[in-house]
């Protein structure tokens, strides 16, 4: 688990969202607003206004 995030509890369900340079865009455990996570994936495409 730490190798994800070492404050992460192991509980499930855990998203995560790792930038093409190997950033965390985003994490989460448990229940994830989908227009929020397409939202940010969005942002992190290239040319991306």
């Amino acid at each position: 688990m730490e190798a994800y995030d070492a404050k992460w509890s192991g509980a499930l369900p855990f998203t995560m969202l790792i930038g093409s340079k190997g950033e965390t865009l985003f994490q989460r455990e448990g229940e994830i607003d989908p227009l929020e996570l397409k939202r940010i994936i969005i942002r992190a495409l290239p040319g991306y206004r």
